[in-house]
């Protein structure tokens, strides 16, 4: 398993164990047999790794569980998104611990590319439902992705 890989498993199993605030880098480095300096490598923050598994975790869903549209393209889209929020509140302590770094993440930086998770589901819902995505602005920043 790849480095980055590893230290996304670790976050999300503390982060499924103990809140947000107790989840530590120093734990995070340890539990994934890493110096400290190279988990700050890969993620400058907590907030930034927990963004991150919010970005994985939406990503992860949108390729393994998005398949093609039903025969009734509005409740295919609603089962899906049923289906996410489930899949996200399977472990509510990691789950409010990827939406309090995204808060935070976009907050301070709202042209962060973690914006783009939103923009693929956005994606396969217009899919689904049959529409042109091709205009739709990614990260707020205005500029769509063809």
């Amino acid at each position: 398993m790849a480095r980055r890989e590893r230290i996304l498993e670790v976050a999300a199993e503390l982060g499924a164990d103990v809140a947000y605030e107790r989840v530590q880098m120093q734990e995070v480095a340890k539990a994934a047999d890493l110096a400290l300096g190279t988990l700050y490598r890969y993620f400058p923050s907590k907030v930034h790794l927990f963004a991150a598994l919010w970005k994985t975790h939406i990503d992860g869903f949108v390729e393994d569980c998005w398949q093609s549209p039903g025969n009734d393209p509005g409740a295919t889209v609603g089962d899906r998104l049923v289906a996410l929020t489930r899949s996200l509140l399977d472990r509510p302590l990691l789950c409010s611990a990827m939406v309090r770094a995204i808060a935070v993440d976009y907050s301070v930086n709202p042209d962060y590319h973690f914006r783009f998770a939103e923009d693929r589901l956005c994606r396969a819902v217009l899919h689904t439902l049959g529409r042109d995505a091709s205009s739709l602005a990614l990260s707020r920043g205005g500029a769509s992705e063809a």
